[in-house]
């Protein structure tokens, strides 16, 4: 649990925190547990979603009031066509999965049976894909 913790969260030390919560989460729903049928992928549900809310409650918000300058139409174009490009610029498998996940609205079970990867693959690529694109994309508008 904690390598996965540390692959979604980033950081080990508050990867110890996220699986420390979902064991207390598993212990607290104990009695309930009887019923499930694979142990390992509830609790890395439960993990997975300890780590969401982690990253989740750790980011920062911005209210409207905030923003004194939104961006220029211009710029969201300029935003959108650099996304694009980024997203051209991946390896094929990861281009595919993106484009018909984000651009195309279609879920990891449809993109699994159009592309012939199973549903854990595609979720693989997808997270790959999606941390290349904030990579890059957080490069260029520094």
């Amino acid at each position: 649990m904690y390598a996965v913790a540390v692959k979604i969260i980033g950081n080990a030390d508050d990867a110890s925190d996220v699986v420390q919560e979902a064991m207390e989460h598993l212990w607290e729903k104990r009695e309930l547990l009887d019923g499930v049928r694979s142990m390992e992928a509830y609790a890395m549900t439960v993990l997975r979603r300890c780590a969401i809310d982690a990253i989740r409650r750790d980011s920062p918000t911005v209210t409207l009031d905030a923003v004194a300058d939104p961006p220029s139409c211009d710029a969201a174009e300029d935003g959108v066509e650099a996304l694009m490009s980024i997203i051209d610029s991946l390896p094929p498998g990861q281009r595919t999965v993106i484009r018909l996940t984000a651009l195309d609205g279609r879920d990891v079970e449809e993109v699994a049976a159009l592309t012939g990867y199973t549903k854990d693959n595609v979720r693989q690529l997808l997270s790959l894909s999606r941390k290349k694109i904030k990579e890059i994309y957080t490069k260029l508008i520094k």
